[in-house]
């Protein structure tokens, strides 16, 4: 009844205006922010088993050693063999200071570890990679707009500007949804 009103109220207001349940309010954060509560790693589906595609460096995943490949069998001792990611995902976000505890098959060798993961207040750069091409041309990856974006970008341009060999500068949006 209340996000019927909710939405009621706001179809007068202009076209601009949107209402966000106290569900959608995480997921707009992070959009906006870059920032939630959780592990630090991407994670893709991968057959009948969701896998660590890619913890940040120095996230609570990579602390615990968490590998590219490391396959997902189970958290918080639920099985999650035929889980979607956004399943996983939820069930590994979380208040910052809690644990979720993750059972994963090492990609390297099969072997099975069960992780304590404590969840942390994770931030997603928007800029992935920044570096001098040749012939001083730098490159900066840019995979986002988000809080703060025009800080690292800042951060990513001036070190090749103090190089003093920076004669261009190739800016790589693909991917980059805007905002």
């Amino acid at each position: 009844l209340l996000d019927a009103a909710a939405a009621g109220m706001i179809a007068v207001t202009d076209p601009y205006s949107e209402y966000l349940s106290e569900s959608d309010v995480d997921g707009f954060e992070i959009m906006t922010t870059g920032r939630y509560g959780g592990v630090g790693s991407l994670i893709r589906k991968r057959g009948d088993y969701v896998i660590f595609a890619q913890p940040y460096q120095g996230s609570p995943s990579d602390v615990a050693g968490v590998k590219i490949g490391d396959k997902i069998l189970a958290i918080d001792g639920v099985d999650m063999k035929g889980a979607a990611t956004e399943d996983i995902s939820s069930r590994l976000k979380g208040e910052r200071q809690t644990d979720v505890v993750v059972v994963v098959e090492r990609n390297i060798d099969s072997r099975i570890d069960t992780l304590t993961l404590r969840r942390e207040r994770i931030s997603i750069p928007s800029v992935d990679y920044s570096g001098l091409l040749r012939d001083g041309i730098g490159y900066i990856s840019h995979s986002d707009f988000i809080e703060g974006s025009y800080d690292e970008m800042r951060r990513a341009v001036e070190p090749l500007v103090a190089t003093g060999q920076l004669r261009g500068l190739v800016l790589d949006y693909r991917s980059n949804g805007g905002g």
